[in-house]
């Protein structure tokens, strides 16, 4: 499972009725929304997006549409999405 930013995390207990919604996810899925929560350094853009990502998944979606994995944050990646050496 990957680590909830605290912003990301702070919102999904907020929503009581999401809990049985996130459980569900996949872990590569719930990486995905981490991932896109945390691939912008704006923090206007960042609580958009942690609001867009409580709204969607109220509406069924199951990972963020349009994602692109080449702006991810994750430090054991590469900008292109894929493992560094």
């Amino acid at each position: 499972e990957p680590e909830l930013p605290d912003d990301l995390g702070a919102a999904l207990e907020d929503a009581d009725d999401l809990a049985a919604t996130w459980a569900s996810i996949t872990p590569h899925g719930a990486l995905e929304w981490v991932r896109w929560v945390g691939a912008t350094r704006n923090p206007d853009t960042r609580a958009r997006r942690v609001e867009v990502s409580i709204d969607k998944l109220r509406g069924g979606k199951r990972r963020p549409c349009c994602f692109d994995l080449s702006s991810c944050t994750d430090p054991e990646l590469a900008r292109s999405g894929r493992l560094k050496d």
